[in-house]
Formats: structure tokens, C-alpha cells, sequence
């Protein structure tokens, strides 16, 4: 399964991200974990998350896209700084989920894409290729679009492997986010560990017996 996680929240501290930065660096991880925190150039990044909002964005209602459309028009000449949150709109542009059916999500978008045909880009194509090496097994895969507002929270869950299969690639789009895992209770596992995830990462989650419980904070 193939999940997108872009986040548009505000970032850490310059302290907790290097707090972060040098325990992942440090951190010799699981077998079954794999973590490459520069994966995609910020090019690809911007191609991937451009792609993956204009998904979400036809998702919601008409009065909701033409409300973009009137901030962007009159956004032409703001200053693109060059950073991967410029992507984004704010919040109250984007039409949050306040809660998920599970209860484990809060403030968010999300949608399950079979295809990304109707998106015109050669090098969304090019960008979702290199991925390709990483998949675990050679297998059809389900990609998953999850977009957290700069609020939105992901709980404590342990992933359904009915729905997700035996592993799980994520990329990480937009502002930094910590991923925290620990085994299931009763499990012979590894101890807990957390992980930053920055813009362009990549990490790679097999499931040997049972899924690991984790948050995004």
C-alpha cells in the first residue's frame, strides 16, 4: 500500500528538529523498517503534492473549488518563496474532516486514488517510478492520499493488514512530522522509537506478524 501523507501544519522548533534529526540519524532501526529522509528533490516534491491536492480538490464540493480558485487569482503576485509549503493554501480553504469513522483521525482529507491518469504531468510519472525499487514485494499496490490540516492529528492505531496488506510506503509532503512506533502490547518486538519525518521522505513499514501501533503527531 502506497500512502501519501502531506501536512501543511507549522513546523517544530528549530530544537526539537534537531533533537529529532540527530536520534534518526543515530537510530539503528528494525529490519523491517527502512528510512530514506531525502528522497525526492523538492521539484519532485512539489510535483507530487501539487498532483496529490489537485486529487483532493475535486473531491469537495463546487462553491468550495471556486473559493480557491478566487484566492489564487487574486494570490498571482505573492512571492513564492520557494518552500514546499508555498503548495499549500491555508486551512479554511480546504474543506477538514473533524473525525474519522474509527476515531483515530482528526481534522483531515483523504481519498483512496486508483489512477493518475487525469493528471497531466510527466514527471509525476517519472517521480512515482523511483519508488518502484523500494516495494518489498512485486505486487499491485492501493494508494492511499492522507492531508492533515496544520491542527490535524493521527492517533495511536494499529493498521488493519485486511486493508493495508503486509507493508506500507509512505511519503511525507509539506511540514515536518514525527512518526512514533512501538510493538503491539504483548508482542516480542523491538523497543518504541520515533522518527522525524521532513518533507521528501520516504520510509518502508513490513508487517512480519502483526502490525506495530503507531502515531503521526
Amino acid at each position: 500500500m502506497l500512502r501519501i501523507l502531506s501536512a501543511a501544519a507549522p513546523r517544530p522548533s528549530r530544537h526539537a528538529r534537531e533533537k529529532y534529526r540527530s536520534y534518526s540519524d543515530a537510530r539503528s532501526y528494525p529490519g523491517d523498517f527502512h528510512f530514506i529522509p531525502d528522497f525526492f528533490t523538492l521539484p519532485e516534491q512539489r510535483t507530487l503534492l501539487s498532483a496529490s491536492l489537485q486529487k483532493l480538490d475535486q473531491t469537495e464540493p463546487r462553491s468550495m473549488q471556486r473559493r480557491r480558485k478566487r484566492l489564487i487569482a487574486s494570490s498571482k503576485t505573492s512571492q513564492d518563496t520557494g518552500l514546499i509549503q508555498d503548495v499549500f493554501l491555508p486551512d479554511e480553504y480546504y474543506q477538514f474532516e473533524d473525525g474519522h469513522f474509527d476515531g483515530v483521525i482528526r481534522r483531515f482529507r483523504e481519498m483512496h486514488v486508483s489512477s493518475w491518469d487525469d493528471v497531466d504531468s510527466p514527471s509525476l510519472a517519472k517521480a512515482l517510478s523511483r519508488l518502484r525499487p523500494l516495494y518489498p514485494t512485486e505486487a499491485d499496490t492501493q494508494t492511499h492520499l492522507l492531508h492533515l490540516a496544520s491542527d490535524g492529528e493521527i492517533d495511536p492505531h494499529v493498521d488493519n493488514l485486511d486493508a493495508s496488506g503486509s507493508w506500507i510506503l509512505g511519503i511525507s509532503l509539506g511540514a515536518d512530522r514525527v512518526l512514533h512506533i512501538e510493538p503491539v502490547k504483548g508482542e516480542d518486538s523491538q523497543d518504541a522509537f520515533d522518527v522525524l519525518l521532513p518533507s521528501g521522505s520516504v520510509y518502508v513499514q513490513k508487517f512480519a506478524h502483526h502490525g506495530p501501533c503507531y502515531a503521526v503527531v
